[in-house]
């Protein structure tokens, strides 16, 4: 930045819950920025193209003039936490379906 602080600017990608009419997944893409050095430090070393993160911060809407004169807008998602997480490829519920039993089969009728 101008007055020498450093700033982070990313784009998370967020899957939505349902899928398009042809059954692919929908998505969309959050800018972000953040100010605080140990995060900038942290998301510069340790965050890379698809790192699946945790975010937290809130919403913010900075209005400024743009280069030709016209009043403009940024919205994007001001950070305040972020962690990366690692999901399993493949998940079973606990326990399995197979190994499920009904408890009632245990009492005595």
């Amino acid at each position: 930045m101008k007055n020498g602080k450093e700033v982070c600017n990313l784009e998370i990608q967020c899957s939505r819950t349902y899928l398009d009419k042809d059954g692919k997944k929908i998505y969309d893409y959050i800018s972000c920025r953040c100010f605080i050095p140990g995060l900038i430090k942290y998301i510069s070393n340790y965050i890379t193209k698809g790192t699946q993160v945790i975010v937290g911060g809130r919403f913010q809407t900075d209005l400024y003039v743009d280069r030709n004169g016209k009043n403009s807008k940024a919205s994007y998602l001001l950070l305040e936490h972020l962690e990366s997480v690692k999901i399993a490829q493949t998940t079973t519920p606990y326990p399995p379906k197979a190994e499920q039993k009904d408890p009632l089969d245990d009492v005595d009728w």
